[in-house]
């Protein structure tokens, strides 16, 4: 566009606003979806998604446990461990904007958890090494689920390998 630095946004901060609400922030396959499939094959229930009276709106809710459960987008999120490059185009924007998700990521856990919930963040990379199982059993157990007997449970309906179940080429 004409007559507009490559750093700001040519767009008003309303229109940005409309735009971005449009983007839909669940469901996503690599993400959420993959997480969900392993709960429900792993047979732990109890859960729901979204719930809009819940504060920060957490992936995964369990009600009973006082439990949610939020699985965060490398790049949208910030994350220290993967540091994404921010992009090129419009650096101050993407840097502002990462930096707002980061305060309200941690804000919303520091609300949730002053309202005694207990709080589980699950980051992207963690779903593809599959190293978020184990810190959400400890959980599970610590908040009084019984994720071995509904892993019994869930194995006595198909066969799955020890320590886990198999998904696509994953143990999850």
């Amino acid at each position: 566009m004409a007559g507009v630095s490559r750093g700001t946004d040519p767009l008003t901060p309303s229109e940005r606003s409309a735009q971005m609400a449009k983007v839909k922030a669940k469901g996503n396959k690599s993400t959420e979806a993959t997480v969900a499939r392993c709960l429900l094959e792993q047979g732990i229930d109890g859960w729901t998604s979204h719930p809009s009276d819940v504060v920060g709106r957490p992936d995964f809710y369990f009600p009973a446990l006082g439990l949610v459960i939020f699985v965060d987008g490398c790049f949208w999120h910030g994350c220290r461990t993967c540091n994404r490059n921010v992009p090129r185009t419009r650096t101050e924007f993407w840097r502002t904007k990462i930096a707002t998700n980061r305060r309200r990521d941690a804000r919303v856990t520091r609300q949730l958890r002053s309202d005694g919930m207990h709080v589980v963040r699950i980051w992207e990379h963690q779903i593809r090494s599959g190293s978020w199982v184990t810190p959400l059993r400890r959980m599970l157990s610590r908040v009084g689920y019984d994720w071995r007997a509904a892993l019994l449970g869930a194995m006595e309906h198909r066969v799955v390998p020890a320590g886990g179940l198999v998904t696509g080429n994953k143990v999850c």
